[in-house]
Parts: structure tokens; C-alpha cells; sequence
């Protein structure tokens, strides 16, 4: 049966222009990576689950009064497809080249805690363990994912770093002893070890002086009333955190 969500999926897929899309009052078609499991992933039934389903739908649905669809893609696919105006919005980092097509909400709907990832057993180990701040860090080498702006951008602040190319690698690269340690946000971790068999040779920890990933809500400037939408959530938005119920969610995932 070829339910609404699933047509929606498919027009976005072909790639349809945004006409196509239109007669969706009060729904929003949001796009995200695939890939990103820490966030996103498919359940049993086929439908979109994970952490970011959870925070959106107690501050767009639930909060904000908005119904909202998904579809997965490969990330430059996604970005384009809101870019092109076939999908409405992303749940990602503000950057430069995001404004230029999508409002964001002022405030982030989330902030995910930053964590190091090391050997739990190798000869840095006890030195990471004492480590606290930046400064600690640069004695030791970074792998970083090659294709993550931010990680790109933290690299230049360390002496020895050296490019992987994504999430997995990485990883494996630190397991294998070929760094000394990586830097990705605590919810992916926790859930990549268990899925990739590296919790036992890997240990993860929060590390407050690398900061946190924030997470906006980006609306495609096209969308009606784009910039009124992008209030209403960030009212939402604004009040679940004030209640607590953003990092109860979170509690959930960590």
C-alpha cells in the first residue's frame, strides 16, 4: 500500500520540484543522513526512530502543533533536496552555507555532550584519563573524520592529527593503536561501540572542554511563513528545555 509517508518519501527520492509537495498543510518534510545512527535509524516497523524523532516530536509535534514526515538520504542528498525546495527542513548545526537557504531557530532544541574516545587499555590511557582541559589534549594525536567540518576545523588546534575518512574508520584507527584518541558526541558513541563490537576496547568519556554539538531547527526560507513556523518552534523548543524535558530525553539515549 502506498501510504502518504512513503509518497512523500518517493517524490523527495525523484527528485520532484516542490510543487509537487505542496497540499501539506501543517506538515513538514524533514530530511537527515542516514548514516547518522546516533540520531537516527530504522525500527522494526520501518519507520523513522532514534534521539532526534524523540526531541522533534515533543517540541514541533507535540509542542509546536506541527505533523511532520521524514525521508533518509545520503547527507549532500538530503541538504539538496531542502535546498531545491522538494523537502522542508533539516535538523542539523547552523553553517554559513545553511543560512543561505534555511532559518534556523535562534536557540538549539539540543545540545549533545562531546566526548574522547581512546584504548581502554594502551600506553596513553592513564594520561587521557587525567586529562581535563584542551591544552591536555595536544600532547596526544587526533583522528579526525575528514568529511565533518567541525572536526576539520577543531584539527588545526592540534599539532598531531591526522584525517580519516568518516565515523567507522576513525574508530577502528584508534582501536588498532594507530592514534591516540577521537572526538564525537557522547550519544553516538555509546550506541556505535555496542553496534561496531569496540566497547570493550574502546572507552568513552564526556569531555566538557571540547564544548557541545548544538542542534537548530532549519526551515528552507521558501516554506509560507517560514520565518513564523521557525518562531512557534522555538518557543517550543525553548520551553521543553526550560522543564527539563529535552535532557530527559537524552537521560534516555545515554
Amino acid at each position: 500500500m502506498l501510504t502518504r509517508r512513503r509518497l512523500l518519501i518517493a517524490t523527495a527520492l525523484a527528485g520532484l520540484p516542490a510543487a509537487a509537495l505542496a497540499s501539506r498543510p501543517d506538515r513538514l518534510l524533514v530530511a537527515y543522513h542516514d548514516q547518522q545512527d546516533d540520531l537516527w535509524h530504522t525500527d522494526a516497523a520501518g519507520a523513522t526512530a532514534g534521539v532526534a524523532t524523540e526531541i522533534l516530536k515533543e517540541i514541533v509535534e507535540r509542542r509546536a502543533g506541527l505533523g511532520l514526515d521524514y525521508v533518509g538520504l545520503p547527507w549532500l542528498r538530503a541538504q539538496d533536496i531542502v535546498r531545491t525546495g522538494t523537502a522542508d527542513a533539516l535538523f542539523t548545526i547552523p553553517t554559513a552555507a545553511r543560512r543561505e537557504y534555511l532559518v534556523f531557530t535562534p536557540s538549539p532544541l539540543v545540545r549533545y555532550p562531546l566526548a574522547i574516545i581512546y584504548l581502554a587499555d594502551g600506553p596513553a590511557t592513564a594520561a587521557l584519563d587525567r586529562a581535563a582541559t584542551v591544552d591536555d589534549l595536544r600532547h596526544f594525536s587526533y583522528i579526525y573524520d575528514q568529511f565533518d567540518t567541525t572536526q576539520t576545523a577543531r584539527a588545526q588546534r592540534f599539532p598531531a592529527a591526522e584525517a580519516s575518512p568518516g565515523d567507522l574508520p576513525m574508530m577502528r584507527q584508534v582501536a588498532g593503536g594507530r592514534g591516540d584518541f577521537t572526538v564525537a558526541n557522547l550519544i553516538r558513541i555509546r550506541r556505535a561501540l555496542g553496534a561496531r563490537g569496540l566497547a570493550g576496547r574502546l572507552k568513552a568519556r564526556a569531555f566538557p572542554a571540547l564544548g557541545q554539538v548544538e542542534h537548530h531547527f532549519g526551515l528552507r526560507r521558501t516554506y509560507p511563513d517560514a520565518a513564523c513556523v521557525i518562531d512557534r518552534i522555538e518557543a517550543a523548543g525553548v520551553a521543553a528545555n526550560a522543564e527539563g524535558l529535552i535532557q530527559a530525553i537524552l537521560d534516555q539515549y545515554m
